[in-house]
C-alpha cells in the first residue's frame, strides 16, 4: 500500500511538473524565405512564488509588490530569434490572438517595450499581459495571466520608477 501512495505522490508531480518543459521548435515561412526559432517556457507558479516573495522581502520590497505577485496564476516565455517583421506579425496573430490593445509602449534607442492587455467584456478587470521587448535580432513575449485592474498596472509602474530612481541615486 505504501509503494502504491509513492508511485501516486510521484506520478502527481511528474504531471504537475511537465509544464517546465521547455520547447523550442523552427519556423519556415515560404513568404519570406526565412527561418526562425521559437523557445517557450512554461513557468509554474505555485513553485515559483515562494522563491520570488523570499527574495523581495530580502530587498525590502513592499507588501504592496507581493501582493501583486500573488495575482499572478500563469506565466509564459517566448523568445523569437532570427525572424522578420512579417514573421513576427503571423506568430503574433496566431498565439496570442488579434484582440490585443496596447496600454503602454516604451522606445528606447536599443529596444522598444510594449504592454497589451486582451480585450475583455470588462472594463476594470484584465485577465491576460502580453509584453513585448524587441531589439534589433530577437523578441522576447512574455504572457501573464491572472486578474489585475488597471491601477494594478498603473501601482506596478510607478513602484518600477521609483526602484529605478532609487538605483540611480545609490
Amino acid at each position: 500500500m505504501k509503494s502504491f501512495l509513492k508511485l501516486i505522490a510521484i506520478f502527481t508531480i511528474l504531471v504537475s511538473l511537465q509544464s517546465c518543459i521547455v520547447s523550442e521548435k523552427s519556423l519556415y515561412n515560404e513568404e519570406t524565405k526565412g527561418n526562425a526559432t521559437v523557445t517557450k517556457i512554461n513557468v509554474p507558479m505555485f513553485i515559483v512564488k515562494p522563491y520570488i516573495k523570499k527574495a523581495l522581502r530580502e530587498d525590502g520590497e513592499s507588501e504592496e509588490v507581493i501582493r501583486l505577485i500573488k495575482k499572478i496564476r500563469k506565466v509564459k516565455v517566448y523568445t523569437v530569434q532570427n525572424a522578420s517583421d512579417k514573421m513576427v506579425a503571423q506568430f503574433s496573430r496566431q498565439s496570442f490572438g488579434s484582440n490585443l490593445q496596447e496600454l503602454m509602449s516604451v522606445n528606447s534607442k536599443d529596444s522598444k517595450i510594449k504592454i497589451m492587455s486582451a480585450i475583455t467584456d470588462s472594463d476594470t478587470m484584465i485577465k491576460d499581459l502580453l509584453i513585448t521587448v524587441r531589439d534589433d535580432k530577437e523578441l522576447v513575449y512574455v504572457k501573464v495571466l491572472g486578474k489585475f485592474s488597471l491601477d494594478d498596472i498603473s501601482r506596478i509602474a510607478e513602484l518600477s520608477k521609483k526602484n529605478k530612481d532609487t538605483v540611480a541615486n545609490n
